[in-house]
């Protein structure tokens, strides 16, 4: 347990230094692709990890982000929101076996299938929020939708790089 919960506080701090600090300054497309990778930390989390507590993290990591971002609240809501969705969203994608061998949702333990309606789903609702929460003011639903397909590529292909990197293969 302390193994998971040291990992995590690594993971939380490393995420925010890397998106605040780098990825704050990557953009491409003229700007309407944002890499938004922090988000790894709230997928990663444990599955059978307390809604509450998920909730709590995904709001502690958005409001991280927010601080670097100067937009006060707005990754903080979206956080929140794809950080309450995955406990359903999980539930709803449960293999035939449940999860009783898994403990963090990866490629690697779920398999690429999964993976990718997990993650594509949890990132395009996280940036469509995002960039409805971002535009209020000046709403303009074509550059919403732009933005939130254009980033979600780029953050998916992030997220997917990163797990083949840093997670690990399960041996049988």
């Amino acid at each position: 347990m302390s193994r998971t919960l040291f990992a995590n506080i690594i993971r939380f701090i490393f995420l925010v230094l890397l998106q605040g600090l780098i990825l704050f300054n990557v953009q491409l497309f003229d700007g309407n692709s944002l890499p938004y990778l922090y988000i790894y930390f709230i997928l990663m989390l444990p599955i059978r990890m307390s809604p509450i507590v998920v909730l709590i993290l995904s709001f502690a990591m958005g409001l991280a982000i927010d601080t670097f971002y100067n937009t006060p609240g707005v990754h903080a809501s979206a956080s929140l929101v794809i950080g309450f969705l995955r406990y359903y969203l999980i539930r709803t994608l449960a293999p035939r076996d449940s999860y009783d061998a898994m403990d963090r949702p990866t490629i690697y333990s779920m398999g690429l299938n999964w993976y990718l309606r997990y993650a594509i789903l949890l990132v395009i609702i996280h940036h469509g929020w995002l960039f409805v929460l971002d535009s209020i003011g000046s709403f303009n639903l074509w550059i919403i939708i732009k933005k939130t397909v254009l980033s979600s590529i780029f953050t998916f292909i992030l997220l997917v790089i990163t797990q083949y990197m840093f997670s690990k293969p399960i041996r049988s």
